[in-house]
């Protein structure tokens, strides 16, 4: 895994170890302090850059033989290491053990025995020098919180950035690269609509009618009642009255009759009634010396082929955008649905209210449905995105903290995974190495200092610049009381 290295100087303070921190490109960060002096000798020194570790999202590391930094660090769980050599290849997660030299107390009995010995004048000139030290650590710190210090406030000017970044969301996975988890949300959704229908029946509307003549054969008298029955192929006609049948030249008679069915069907050609129903059919014989005429027909709206398909794909469309908006309503503050992630999970419900090929003029259609989808964290995907966009930064470049917004534009439609193209916005700014900037204005006039780091940085208005005391009319000559911040730190 690729390590970026950190040389501290004797002078660096938290401010300064801030600023080489912002400047890392590798996940992992070791500070490797010097040979002489102790920065970051204070435990709130290094609680504050581990903070900031964190907050940029890297792994921390320190080499240094500084026993009290090593015991800081210990109490804070940052790996410690005695040279770079020793860096682990893999992940820090286990600190390696170093040996932190600790000078024991003597005890009140050595003490005693010291008094009586070489050992006590040796003891005693080892704690005046120890006074000592401490006198002049006292009086430095003193000094220090009392020495001229500059605040330095920039506002870069910003860069547009504009890219379109595609964002796998997985139900199966945790967050990655270019990858975040998602969480499967369904709702039960129930509608109706309904359609006009396209198709066109043929109805009967009119019943034809005509007259028929009648044939006795037997030679006695034969009776034939209304409503006998008569066939001319598959039509059927019905006698509306009943006649008597004689011999001779009373054996034959017309009747009137008239279709079984209504419709075109019952208009027959002369002569196509030729049969008799039952066993009259043996003794009579039977003709339409006319045709039949007045049957009609109508043709009417009725259920088309296509029309139970349409209606569906129209209703279902309605109900996943509605199930869209209730699943939208239901989903915890910051998540949002994937683009093209809904689909229909299962029909529960599905009725219509006429059948194919039956007459009506609409079709009507009850659906109840199972909709599921894929919801994600927003500013989870925004921290991937920001990560992906700064691992591609040149080392000059700077994205503003908050800057960074999301827009979904589109997404694939392949279960369970949806990789979703996001439209991202943000603002960069050119930057500049903070100790450069420093010692461009180092012990200069105040009032020359902006036009020395304007002349270095590009810059969307002037760098304000304050010095304590406020009345002081340069900057300090000490690097560690120059404290540079860009304007969205300072707010």
């Amino acid at each position: 895994m690729k390590v970026h290295i950190i040389n501290l100087d004797p002078e660096d303070d938290y401010s300064s170890a801030r600023d080489k921190l912002s400047w890392a490109r590798a996940p992992q960060v070791v500070l490797v302090w010097p040979r002489r002096g102790s920065p970051l000798n204070r435990r709130l020194d290094l609680v504050l850059v581990q903070r900031h570790a964190v907050r940029l999202g890297l792994e921390l590391g320190l080499v240094t033989f500084d026993p009290e930094v090593i015991e800081i660090a210990e109490q804070l769980k940052i790996p410690v290491y005695s040279s770079l050599e020793k860096l682990p290849t893999g992940p820090w997660s286990e600190p390696q053990q170093t040996t932190t030299l600790r000078r024991e107390r003597p005890s009140l009995a050595e003490l005693g025995e010291a008094r009586d010995s070489d050992n006590y004048l040796q003891l005693g000139q080892r704690s005046r020098w120890i006074a000592v030290g401490i006198s002049v650590a006292a009086v430095a710190a003193i000094a220090l919180s009392v020495l001229p210090s500059a605040e330095i406030v920039m506002d870069p000017v910003d860069i547009p950035l504009k890219r379109s970044l595609p964002i796998w969301i997985d139900p199966s996975s945790s967050t990655g690269p270019n990858r975040v988890p998602g969480q499967t949300v369904s709702t039960e959704i129930s509608g109706s609509r309904r359609i006009d229908t396209s198709g066109r029946v043929r109805l009967p509307q009119a019943t034809a009618s005509g007259e028929v003549e009648f044939t006795n054969l037997t030679g006695e008298e034969v009776i034939v009642p209304a409503g006998t029955g008569l066939r001319a192929g598959q039509i059927r006609f019905i006698t509306s009255e009943g006649v008597r049948l004689g011999v001779g030249e009373e054996s034959s008679a017309r009747l009137p009759v008239q279709a079984a069915e209504s419709g075109r069907s019952g208009n027959v050609s002369a002569g196509a009634i030729q049969s008799v129903e039952g066993p009259l059919g043996f003794l009579v014989t039977v003709g339409n010396p006319e045709p039949t005429s007045g049957g009609r027909d109508q043709v009417v709206a009725a259920v088309g082929l296509g029309d139970p398909q349409d209606l569906r794909r129209m209703l279902e469309t309605e109900l996943v955008e509605a199930a869209r908006i209730t699943l939208l309503s239901q989903l915890a503050g910051g998540f949002e649905l994937a683009p093209s992630s809904l689909r229909l999970r299962e029909i529960v419900d599905e009725r219509y209210d006429v059948g194919l090929g039956e007459a009506a003029d609409s079709l009507g259609l009850t659906l109840t449905l199972i909709v599921e989808g894929l919801a994600y964290s927003l500013p989870l995907a925004t921290d991937t995105a920001e990560q992906e966009i700064r691992s591609t930064l040149p080392e000059n470049r700077l994205l503003v903290p908050g800057s960074l917004t999301l827009e979904a534009v589109e997404g694939s439609s392949d279960w369970p995974a949806i990789e979703v193209t996001f439209a991202v916005r943000g603002s960069l700014v050119k930057t500049a190495d903070q100790d450069l900037l420093r010692r461009s204005v180092l012990g200069g006039p105040k009032s020359q200092a902006a036009d020395r780091l304007v002349n270095l940085i590009e810059l969307d208005q002037e760098p304000q610049i304050e010095t304590s005391p406020g009345w002081l009319p340069w900057i300090p000559w000490l690097r560690m009381r120059i404290d540079i911040k860009w304007v969205w730190e300072s707010a």
